[in-house]
């Protein structure tokens, strides 16, 4: 979008103007002539060689061992114009007028008019725009085009210009994990024991005479309807008595089992049990494959629990000042290498993405990571300050709760400035600082 600060920041007008001139659309010449657009015969040829370049580039790649990044780039590239297009699409289907759609930013590589719209690509590979006319209340646009700018147009249609983008990613990550269910042989537990973890000393499990193949029916009163609740409720009773209600036989049988330290124990391999301090009974449940109709509601819940809320409290813990302390102490350490237990949470960058997504193996966890990245940005873009797209959801939201009998209101953008440049700031510290890290201290996968 427009000033989209999902993916970088849109040109100023004097760079719309002066690009104008190369870029291939009618703007002011030197001379006062206007530049008219490409032939059609120029704008298939500006296309094939497009093409000639992507094919030399894979072509390149296959000879020099690096398909595999390439790859995750151009996943990386096309997520960035999918938030892009949820913009275009939402602003042309609302009358509005889109005037280019860009990848990357700076001085054009290669760009192509069709209609009154302008696409792209650009040298420096940044992110993305759309260009929608009249963002806000102080841009200043041509007399005849305004009854079409994002400013004239009826709260709906900003809402849903503003929100598009997020709900792009909410799309993809949507559809993500519901094909995870449904194909990836991610299984279903049930209230079944498959089987009792064997360690050196007897689990709480062994001890309460728990075996495999009990069916639990209730824990502490609550019936045993979702195992993955259930577990949760484990962990957060660490060395607190739980009285289970399990089948056996045909017959209930009424056991108490106290959940121990599983962070304090450990497998073979010397890795602990859990990754902190909480609750940990030693039982692992029987499984069931979902299907493809089955996979949607559990494809919901994963995305709200896993997804939105977990992007919350990831966000919380990064832009805390615990959490900015500890990508500073991290900036300053040693350089080298370091687990992604050891990273502390720090978020990633572009490079830190692909260097996770090279380390990983199968279409299941290579989707796994896609999940997680376009819920995170998602979330992050509807953060309710400009430059993000929450910021144009706030905006247009104020001024349609301050219209009053058909009179607009139009709210002072400029009130919004110093509160968007701390939150720039604090974007661009992090970000420099993730690059840093992931170049200098790569996060490997142990």
């Amino acid at each position: 979008m427009s000033e989209d600060p999902g993916w970088g920041y849109a040109p100023t007008r004097y760079e719309r103007w002066r690009e104008g001139i190369v870029g291939g659309y009618s703007a002011p010449a030197a001379d006062g002539q206007k530049v008219e657009p490409p032939s059609p015969d120029e704008e298939r040829k500006s296309v094939l060689t497009l093409l000639a370049f992507v094919f030399l580039l894979l072509v390149i790649g296959a000879e020099a061992h690096f398909l595999p990044v390439l790859a995750t780039v151009g996943v990386i590239a096309a997520v960035i114009m999918i938030h892009e297009l949820g913009h275009f699409t939402a602003a042309k289907l609302g009358g509005m007028k889109v005037t280019e759609y860009f990848l990357g930013f700076g001085p054009r590589l290669w760009s192509v008019r069709k209609g009154e719209t302008e696409y792209g690509v650009k040298a420096i590979p940044a992110g993305g725009y759309v260009r929608i006319l009249g963002m806000n209340n102080i841009e200043q646009v041509d007399p005849a085009d305004e009854p079409r700018t994002y400013r004239e147009a009826t709260f709906p249609r900003r809402f849903a210009v503003a929100v598009a983008g997020s709900t792009m990613h909410f799309v993809m990550a949507l559809l993500t994990v519901w094909a995870l269910f449904a194909f990836a042989n991610e299984s279903k537990p049930t209230p079944v024991i498959d089987s009792i973890v064997q360690l050196s000393v007897p689990s709480p499990a062994q001890k309460a005479g728990l075996q495999k193949g009990d069916r639990i029916v209730s824990y502490d009163g609550h019936p045993e309807n979702d195992w993955n609740a259930m577990r949760v409720y484990i962990e957060g009773h660490l060395d607190k008595p739980i009285t289970l209600v399990v089948e056996r036989d045909g017959r209930d049988r009424t056991v108490t089992a106290t959940p121990t330290d599983g962070s304090a124990i450990h497998d073979s391999s010397g890795q602990p049990l859990t990754p902190t301090k909480v609750g940990f009974l030693g039982i692992e449940p029987a499984a069931t494959n979902y299907s493809v109709l089955g996979s949607i509601p559990h494809a919901f819940k994963s995305f709200w629990s896993d997804g939105i809320v977990a992007t919350f409290k990831a966000l919380g813990t990064v832009f805390s000042p615990h959490g900015l302390s500890n990508i500073g102490k991290q900036v300053v350490s040693k350089p080298g290498t370091e687990s992604a237990t050891q990273a502390g949470g720090r978020p990633v960058s572009v490079v830190g993405i692909v260097e996770v997504a090279g380390q990983l193996h199968g279409w299941a966890e290579k989707a796994s990571l896609f999940f997680t990245v376009n819920a995170f940005i998602g979330v992050l873009n509807l953060f309710p300050v400009l430059p993000f797209d929450g910021g144009h959801v706030v905006i247009a939201v104020y001024e349609r709760i301050r219209s009053r009998k058909g009179r607009r209101y139009r709210a002072d953008v400029n009130k919004m400035v110093p509160v968007a440049m701390v939150v720039m700031g604090l974007l661009v510290f992090v970000g420099v600082s993730s690059l840093y890290l992931d170049v200098f201290h790569p996060v490997t996968l142990h």
